[in-house]
C-alpha cells in the first residue's frame, strides 16, 4: 500500500514505525532454528513477515520430506527421496512441455507433492556451471 500524499496523512500512515528502533523484532522458529528480523520491522509489517516465514517453513518441510542428496547416491546429485530421479530431470521435463500429471503417470509410485518439491528445488538451486546459451 503506497503512503498517502498529505504530510498529516503520512504521519498517521507511519505512526509507530521507527526503522531505527531496536526493540521491534520478529522472531520465528523454523525447523528448530530461530530467526530474528529487525530492526526494520514494525507491528504493521509483522503479520506479512510472519506469513512469509510460514511459507518458507512449509517449503523447507516439503523439501526435507521429498528431496535427498547423498554422496553415495548419484554422486550427491539432489534426487526425489527413495528414487534415483534427479530434481533437474523434473525441471527439464517440465521445460520440454510435460506436466506434473505426466510425471505422476510415468512414475506412479512417486506422489505429486514430490514432483512439486523437486520442481521448486530445481528452479531455486540451478545446476553449477555455465548457463546454456540460447539458440
Amino acid at each position: 500500500m503506497p503512503a498517502p500524499e498529505s504530510p498529516g496523512a503520512q504521519a498517521a500512515f507511519f505512526d509507530g514505525f521507527d526503522p531505527l528502533r531496536r526493540d521491534t523484532t520478529l522472531e520465528a522458529e523454523i525447523t528448530g532454528r530461530t530467526f530474528e528480523l529487525g530492526p526494520m520491522t514494525s507491528p504493521r509489517t509483522e503479520p506479512v513477515l510472519g506469513e512469509c516465514l510460514q511459507l518458507m517453513a512449509d517449503d523447507l518441510g516439503r523439501r526435507e520430506a521429498h528431496i535427498h542428496s547423498d554422496p553415495d547416491i548419484m554422486g550427491g546429485v539432489p534426487v526425489i527421496r527413495g528414487t534415483r530421479i534427479p530434481v533437474q530431470l523434473v525441471l527439464s521435463r517440465i521445460a520440454d512441455g510435460d506436466s506434473l500429471d505426466d510425471l505422476v503417470a510415468d512414475y506412479p509410485e512417486v506422489p505429486l507433492a514430490a514432483f512439486e518439491a523437486a520442481n521448486t528445488y530445481a528452479r531455486t538451486h540451478p545446476r553449477p556451471g555455465r548457463r546454456k546459451r540460447p539458440r
